[in-house]
C-alpha cells in the first residue's frame, strides 16, 4: 500500500514539474497560450496522421 500512495507522489512531482516547465516556456515564446495550444495540437494532428500513414502502408493498403 505504501508504495502506491510513494508512486502517486512521485508521479504529481513529476506533473507538477512538467507544468512548470510548461508554462516557463510560455514565457520565453512570445506568444499566447492559446495561440501555443493550436500549435502544440495541431503538431499531436499531423503525428497522429503520420503514425497512420506508417501502420497503413505497414499492412499493405497504402503504398508510397
Amino acid at each position: 500500500m505504501k508504495e502506491e500512495g510513494r508512486e502517486t507522489r512521485e508521479l504529481s512531482r513529476f506533473s507538477q514539474r512538467v507544468k512548470e516547465q510548461k508554462e516557463s516556456m510560455y514565457d520565453k515564446v512570445p506568444l499566447k497560450e492559446k495561440h501555443l495550444n493550436i500549435i502544440i495540437r495541431t503538431v499531436y494532428v499531423l503525428l497522429g496522421i503520420v503514425a497512420v500513414l506508417i501502420i497503413l502502408e505497414a499492412t499493405g493498403v497504402f503504398k508510397l
